[in-house]
């Protein structure tokens, strides 16, 4: 990315996926790899290489983490890992550039798409809405240029309950 573009402004990495849900004794050799490597390797290396690209002047990286970086739920635990395993990238890349003028936050969605009606009782607020994409406008604007290893739960209430 470097040698094609002088400087990179604004960044969003939206990697997310998981395995079927099954008690780890039961999962494959491939199954956490295939997780680990699209939630956490994908993000992890979309930062390393978006970070090179902002040190030219500053600049706004937003990640995708999850509702499951912070509560448990049985027979996802490469979801969870992987997610959490994000929540600690953002968090130390936060801080190693913050006096860069770049900023790294993240966006904690609950289930978004296919995946969200099977999750629709659990919500609280009792829907499915679409705010992710906004929260990610909000964190890549000026009017939230103090956040800096911010993490906003859109999810409906699901980490409360």
């Amino acid at each position: 990315m470097a040698r094609e573009f002088d400087k990179l402004d604004l960044a969003f990495n939206n990697a997310g996926g998981h395995a079927d849900m099954k008690p780890i004794d039961q999962t494959t050799k491939k199954e956490p790899e295939w997780v680990i490597g699209l939630n956490f390797k994908a993000v992890y290396y979309g930062v390393k290489y978006e970070a090179e690209c902002t040190l030219k002047g500053g600049g706004r990286l937003v990640n995708t983490a999850s509702t499951f970086r912070l509560k448990a739920i049985p027979e996802i635990a490469h979801d969870a890992a992987s997610k959490i395993a994000v929540n600690g990238l953002i968090r130390s890349v936060a801080l190693e550039y913050a006096s860069r003028n770049i900023r790294v936050n993240a966006i904690s969605p609950g289930a978004i798409g296919r995946d969200a009606h099977a999750f629709g009782n659990c919500i609280p607020m009792h829907r499915i809405d679409r705010g992710a994409a906004e929260a990610v406008l909000c964190l890549m604007s000026d009017k939230t240029s103090y956040a800096a290893d911010s993490v906003l739960s859109i999810d409906g209430g699901i980490y409360a309950g």
